[in-house]
Order: structure tokens, then C-alpha cells, then sequence
């Protein structure tokens, strides 16, 4: 029998009380422990599968700068730049007065600038000038969140298939 048999077996037979639930969360606190400590990935995996069914496919704060973090690029002078570009207070204002729709966040805005400020950066630098970070800004905005059949959390999701 694995967990999900186990806990529905115990929920089909009334012993799902939110306590009890609670117990087994705290239950699986050591297993959790262990498995990232052998295999972080794994570990991770599961953490924000568990946060998605949460929080749906958008980011919070601490999700939002793991993966900040890990971004980058070369520069057009082959130096490597990565993590933040923009901070929380310039996402904040460079997206004052537009319109995001759905269940969008500001953390959903702050990966996703600073994602394609990163996938972006020297091309548009070269097309653009003084202009490219205000286009990479409006490029994010179009591409992430005004695409009419992109699913909900297109960010999340991009960034977790840019992972494997």
C-alpha cells in the first residue's frame, strides 16, 4: 500500500478529521527532512507541487526568488550576469497603471521580468538602445500575461519546464 492508498483508506472510513490530518502532515516531517537532504531535487519537486495545490501556479515570495536566482546570461561582452536584475520596488513601479489579468501576482511579475530581462537583455540592447529595458518590461507583459490561450500561471509553469 502506498501513502495516497492509506490516507484514502482512513478518509473512506471517517478518520480524516482535519486533526488527524495535521498529525500526519507532522508525521512526514522527518520524511521530508530526509529526502532533501539525499535528493534535493526530488525534495524541491515536492515542495512546490505541494505549494501549487495550494496557491494554485504562481509564485509567493520565497519561489519567486529561488528562481530569480538561479537566472542568467552572458552580456554582450561574454560576462556572466545572473540573479536580479530588477528588484521588488522597480517591478513594482515600472508596472504602475497596467492592467494584469487574472490571478497574476506581483511575485508572477517579478520572475517573469526578470526572466525575460535575462533571455532578452542583449538582443534587445542591440535593437532598442537606452529604450531596451522598457521593451523587455512590455515584451514580459505581452508574453506572460495578455496571451489570450495561455493557460493560468503560464509563468510558473515556464519556469518549471525550464528546469528540467
Amino acid at each position: 500500500m502506498n501513502y495516497k492508498e492509506l490516507i484514502k483508506s482512513y478518509q473512506s472510513k471517517g478518520f480524516g478529521t482535519e486533526k488527524k490530518m495535521w498529525e500526519s502532515i507532522y508525521a512526514l516531517e522527518d520524511a521530508m527532512n530526509c529526502l532533501k537532504e539525499k535528493s534535493p531535487d526530488a525534495y524541491d519537486k515536492a515542495m512546490r507541487d505541494l505549494h501549487e495545490v495550494f496557491f494554485g501556479p504562481h509564485y509567493n515570495e520565497c519561489f519567486a526568488r529561488e528562481d530569480v536566482a538561479k537566472m542568467h546570461h552572458k552580456n554582450s561582452k561574454g560576462e556572466m550576469v545572473k540573479g536580479e536584475h530588477w528588484n521588488m520596488e522597480q517591478v513594482a513601479s515600472a508596472i504602475k497603471g497596467m492592467s494584469i489579468p487574472g490571478n497574476t501576482n506581483i511575485w508572477d511579475v517579478h520572475v517573469a521580468l526578470n526572466a525575460n530581462w535575462h533571455d532578452k537583455e542583449v538582443k534587445f540592447s542591440e535593437w532598442f538602445g537606452p529604450e531596451a529595458d522598457k521593451r523587455i518590461i512590455e515584451d514580459a507583459i505581452n508574453f506572460y500575461f495578455m496571451d489570450a490561450d495561455a493557460p493560468d500561471g503560464k509563468i510558473w509553469r515556464y519556469i518549471d519546464a525550464m528546469d528540467k
